[in-house]
């Protein structure tokens, strides 16, 4: 076969692969390849290709022309236009006006609580239920209106486990009673107005000491010096006692500040302060003489029942409650600032033949009923007999706290009351029912009779008239008005001016009666002051001492703790130590030998 020479190809152009059969057209390029099978274009033609085997031409057509894409126009994009920030004003800083001093509104409607049909008892009005009587308002006395407001019986604890109690309700006062609609807490110190000097009374700084009475939220509750005008001074004291509790986790107790001793003490939902001078009083001492205070509020209150007041109205205002009752603690007050009993947590007793008072205590227990609890004849605030049961006992703080109300109420040497009391030590959770008479028309003499019956007044009253009747057939009245002050020269110990005597075994106490050089209230608080001062020294936790002596320019003052007693005298103070200590020994050797007469040793029991 001729060759045959092809013409000049300006471009070579590889056919596409055909859409419909690719991997076929790449199998036949491949074979054309190997075969060396000759590829003729023809421009404008159909190509073929032919191999040696004589295989079907494969005819390629035409490449389909593109159609072209059209590309449109690229949207303009609209010009972005910044706005410009508008300028800040400034921030003018307005100072905040000062507040002005808060003043406690009276409460124009007084709470009401239930009255139920009164009973008259020889012009005394009595409630049957023992409820809380009638509006508390100004013109009528606490005294007469301390009454439970009707409840169900506890079980008493303590001592008193086994006797049944009347227990306040659990309602307390209903949401109509609420108080100004305000919470009266105190956020801080900084929200307390400052009190102007010309804003406290005038004889504010002149007075020895101050006690304060309020509740958890800074509500004035008593104030012993000082009315509404120191209201502002009760949020400061709150404040204290919160940012303590706050900041530490801990009980604000006292702060002391040049010559001034702030104690505190909180008694929930309480809170009791003291202000006094910290060259004389001791913070143990002030802090006994605050639970005093304290006892008083539960006295006609009972611990649960002013709880449960507080619990769900922190704010309540207690104050609207306690009309009358400031005297209560004005006289419990002093009680604690002039009177050894308390010093020395005892009870004192009326000096008088053993005889004597057998013979009273034997009348008290042939006449009692089986409602009686306890049975208190009281010569002032001294002791003649007591009558109990012999599983209860009654405290010296009790007997000191019904001393109290009976010296300090309206009916004193005259009349006699049926009322409800709570006795802290014996159950401050629950009422006991006292009816409390004067049974002398010449002698400072009244008796106590206590039930856990609500009602059983007219069985009180009943015992009551049958022990006055066998009193009086007896001679009982003249033989106790016969009866002599005790007095120190009775002793007959020479230089020996005054003493205390305390018996630990039976926590009663004897001293005589008050005489020169002590007459005027000075000379007595100072001679108590020495008191107090030799018991610190006697009884400080931290260093006790058995015995104290000290001479200051009046006296000769000596403290004495022995194994079942403790002594307290002043001497001249020209007497040498020997002398004293010898004269001591001779003093409590003539109190043994008259224990019968100065203590209750025999048996009130039954």
């Amino acid at each position: 076969m001729d060759d045959v020479a092809s013409p000049p190809v300006d471009h070579v152009l590889s056919p596409p692969s055909s859409p419909t059969t690719p991997h076929r057209a790449r199998s036949n390029a491949s074979s054309c390849k190997r075969e060396s099978s000759p590829l003729l274009l023809n421009n404008g033609a159909s190509s073929s290709i032919e191999s040696e085997d004589h295989a079907e031409p494969v005819t390629l057509g035409p490449v389909p022309s593109l159609e072209p894409v059209t590309l449109g126009p690229v949207p303009s994009l609209e010009p972005v236009t910044m706005v410009p920030v508008p300028s800040l004003e400034p921030v003018t800083m307005v100072p905040v006006p000062s507040l002005e001093p808060v003043t406690m509104v009276p409460v124009e409607q007084p709470e009401t609580l239930l009255l139920q049909e009164p009973i008259t008892l020889d012009g005394l009005t009595l409630t049957e239920s023992g409820d809380l009587a009638g509006s508390v308002t100004e013109k009528e006395s606490m005294e007469d209106l301390f009454q439970e407001p009707g409840g169900v019986r506890d079980q008493p604890r303590n001592n008193s486990r086994d006797l049944p109690v009347v227990a306040p309700e659990d309602e307390g006062l209903g949401d109509e009673d609420e108080v100004d609609g305000t919470t009266g807490e105190v956020a801080g110190i900084d929200d307390v107005t400052e009190l102007a000097d010309e804003d406290y009374p005038d004889d504010w700084y002149t007075r020895r000491k101050h006690f304060f009475v309020l509740s958890e939220a800074g509500k004035p509750v008593y104030s012993r010096h000082g009315d509404d005008n120191i209201v502002g001074l009760f949020g400061v004291m709150q404040a204290l006692v919160s940012c303590v509790l706050d900041m530490e986790g801990d009980q604000l107790n006292c702060i002391r500040t040049g010559d001034r001793l702030f104690v505190f003490r909180s008694y929930p939902p309480l809170i009791f302060v003291a202000v006094c001078d910290s060259e004389v009083e001791q913070e143990e001492l002030v802090a006994r003489q605050l639970k005093y205070v304290s006892n008083v509020a539960v006295f006609f209150f009972t611990q649960s029942h002013m709880e449960r007041l507080f619990r769900n109205r922190h704010g309540f205002d207690l104050k609207r409650l306690l009309t009358g009752l400031p005297k209560f603690f004005n006289s419990i007050i002093r009680f604690v600032e002039e009177e050894p009993a308390f010093l020395l947590s005892s009870t004192q007793c009326l000096p008088m033949p053993s005889s004597l008072r057998s013979e009273i205590t034997t009348i008290l227990l042939s006449n009692r009923c089986p409602e009686l609890v306890f049975a208190i004849l009281l010569y002032g605030d001294k002791i003649i007999s007591v009558v109990r049961p012999k599983q209860y006992t009654i405290s010296p703080g009790d007997i000191h706290l019904l001393a109290n109300y009976v010296q300090t109420g309206s009916s004193r040497g005259h009349g006699e009351k049926w009322a409800p009391c709570c006795l802290p030590d014996f159950n401050d959770t629950g009422f006991l029912y006292v009816h409390d008479s004067y049974i002398s028309e010449t002698m400072d003499l009244s008796l106590l009779l206590i039930t856990n019956e609500r009602e059983e007044h007219t069985t009180i009253i009943g015992c009551k008239e049958r022990i006055v009747t066998q009193m009086q057939d007896q001679g009982i009245f003249d033989k106790i008005e016969a009866i002599p002050e005790f007095l120190v020269e009775e002793v007959k110990i020479p230089h020996l001016r005054h003493f205390v005597y305390k018996s630990s075994s039976s926590q009663q106490m004897v001293a005589p009666a008050l005489r020169a050089p002590y007459l005027s209230d000075e000379d007595r608080r100072g001679l108590y002051a020495k008191y107090c001062h030799a018991y610190d020294k006697l009884h400080h936790s931290a260093h006790k001492l058995s015995h104290y002596y000290e001479i200051d320019g009046a006296d000769s003052v000596v403290g004495w703790v022995m194994g079942n007693a403790e002594i307290y005298c002043t001497f001249s103070p020209l007497v040498s130590r020997p002398v004293v200590f010898n004269n001591i020994d001779k003093l409590i050797k003539w109190i043994r030998k008259e224990e019968s007469r100065f203590f209750i040793l025999g048996t009130g029991q039954y």
